[in-house]
């Protein structure tokens, strides 16, 4: 009986979304190599899996043009999506793309609360941002 077990969970294991799936750290090796196609395709599944830090670093490649086509659309996409599930990187970009409104409409009140958030989660860039920001207010007096 036992046998037919492990033969059953080999199965399951074989026919989930996460068979075959590289780790956070195979993709990040593939990166610093330059192997940048095996890197995004690391990155697409660990990110369709749902690995929040995967969809960040997927992001800066999309939106940087690291490696493959730039597609401002998926990369900004992906850092909302991260932002999202609490990652304050992706929070820290999106605010300070909300401020400068490069690559997204311009949105200041939505761009301090991100800001806040990600300095919360001790991002330190974003704590001086927040505090360079917020100081600017008080220069306007």
């Amino acid at each position: 009986m036992r046998p037919l077990k492990s033969i059953f969970l080999a199965f399951l294991l074989a026919a989930s979304p996460l068979a075959g799936a590289q780790t956070l750290e195979d993709a990040n090796r593939h990166y610093e190599k330059r192997e940048y196609e095996q890197a995004r395709a690391a990155l697409e599944k660990l990110s369709m899996a749902g690995i929040t830090e995967a969809e960040f670093k997927l992001a800066g490649m999309y939106v940087d043009a690291i490696g493959i086509r730039r597609n401002l659309e998926r990369g900004i996409a992906l850092y909302e999506s991260a932002a999202r599930k609490g990652h304050a990187g992706a929070m820290f970009f999106l605010a300070t793309e909300l401020i400068n409104g490069k690559l997204i409409a311009p949105d200041r009140k939505r761009a301090l609360a991100l800001m806040r958030t990600s300095a919360k989660l001790k991002n330190a860039a974003a704590q001086v941002a927040l505090c360079m920001e917020l100081g600017s207010e008080f220069s306007k007096d």
